[in-house]
């Protein structure tokens, strides 16, 4: 099943960031009296633009019965459903595959991987229906307190 994810803020702040960024570069660039200086700045524009949209058109959940592939901007993280051993809401800045600061953390064999689905709810009970004995810690509950 396929799941969209949610784009907050941190996203759109660092799209415009590079926008900016790019303009600045080609307002005080000089070197505009030939084709080559003109096709410098193109490949700029497109590269920062190709760059942005990977984050905001690949960002989204696959969840299958053996798996969950995590697709953010040009990476794809896949984590086998047998691997995972919670899954719990939490709300962080952390640097992860994820573009809002609403998240779900999900513990697996190799470490810790946040997502912001859409809908947090639907994405957890899917999880659950294919995986029954993760364990599923709610805001506010130590993680010691389920073991």
């Amino acid at each position: 099943m396929k799941m969209k994810a949610r784009s907050g803020i941190i996203i759109w702040c660092i799209v415009i960031a590079l926008f900016a960024g790019t303009a600045a570069f080609a307002a005080t660039f000089k070197e505009f009296d030939s084709i080559g200086g003109y096709l410098l700045v193109l490949i700029i524009f497109a590269a920062s633009t190709a760059l942005t949209a990977s984050f905001v058109v690949r960002n989204y959940l696959f969840v299958t019965e053996q798996e969950i592939r995590v697709c953010f901007g040009m990476t794809t993280t896949v984590l086998k459903m047998a691997s995972i051993s919670s899954l719990k809401k939490v709300t962080t800045l952390t640097a992860s595959a994820s573009a809002s600061v609403k998240r779900i953390e999900i513990r697996y064999d190799g470490g810790i991987i946040y997502v912001s689905p859409k809908d947090e709810d639907k994405f957890i009970q899917t999880v659950c229906s294919y995986h029954p004995e993760l364990r599923y810690i709610e805001q506010g509950e130590s993680e010691i307190n389920k073991k």
